[in-house]
């Protein structure tokens, strides 16, 4: 496949990025791509004339504000996107859209009544959206930003009903990543956290192995290379004490 000039140049996963000041930021010396992850690359520019895909590649360490805007006006008009965190990427929308959320239940084959966990930006977030015990409050001002998810009494007034477990509860985070925080900062919403996989399948670690079954159904992928890690550690303050429900990259040894 021939690509222009001008193409490979917007399509390079390694070029200079600007950063919020649009100065320029040299390349991150730990991440390397290959000629497998240029060509994914350019397949996932054609599919954006195909399918309407937006393929963004991202520097964590100086990300470009008007890509993250861009991304943010999508997300706020039912958009999906996948993007990473501090533990795996995530499929992601804005918490209040029932359009977009029924669609990441179809994309990952999902049942439509299990709720999502979400997103938040800092714990006065969080409660807007979940009551959070006092003893609660103090773990998770200890471990947040972090890789963990906390299992929360639900404010069922402000939360969409999809977001409710059975218990009268929510699944939420706030992950210790400049990009999805600072997507977060500019919708004003929560996004919805998912891994991106089909329901009980392996998860993404690298945009370069999105199946075209997923790229046909997401408006915008943020890649930053490969994320190998393991999902957030899940736990449980609607008791009198915390209860780890699953052990993932969070260590529990408070």
């Amino acid at each position: 496949m021939e690509v222009s000039t001008n193409f490979a140049k917007f399509l390079t996963p390694f070029g200079n990025f600007p950063d919020n000041r649009g100065k320029t930021a040299k390349k991150p010396e730990s991440r390397s791509f290959d000629n497998r992850h240029k060509f994914v690359y350019y397949l996932l520019f054609f599919n954006k004339v195909r399918y309407q895909v937006k393929a963004i590649h991202i520097n964590p360490a100086s990300p470009s504000y008007k890509a993250l805007r861009e991304v943010a006006d999508i997300i706020l008009n039912d958009g999906v996107m996948v993007y990473p965190t501090d533990t795996i990427y995530g499929l992601g929308c804005d918490v209040f859209s029932k359009k977009a959320a029924e669609r990441i239940s179809r994309i990952k084959k999902r049942d439509p009544l299990k709720p999502f966990s979400f997103v938040c930006k800092d714990m006065e977030q969080i409660s807007e959206f979940a009551f959070v015990p006092n003893f609660g409050y103090k773990l998770m001002k200890r471990l947040l930003p972090g890789p963990y998810t906390f299992i929360l009494e639900a404010r069922k007034t402000n939360v969409p009903k999809k977001m409710i477990g059975k218990r009268n509860t929510v699944g939420v985070r706030i992950p210790d990543h400049p990009v999805c925080r600072m997507i977060i900062a500019l919708t004003g919403r929560p996004i919805i956290s998912t891994s991106v996989n089909l329901a009980g399948g392996e998860h993404l670690t690298d945009p370069a192995d999105l199946p075209q079954s997923f790229s046909r159904s997401i408006d915008v992928i943020l890649s930053e290379g490969e994320l190998v890690s393991d999902p957030s550690t899940v736990v449980d303050l609607t008791g009198n004490m915390p209860d780890v429900i699953r052990l993932g990259k969070g260590p529990v040894d408070w």
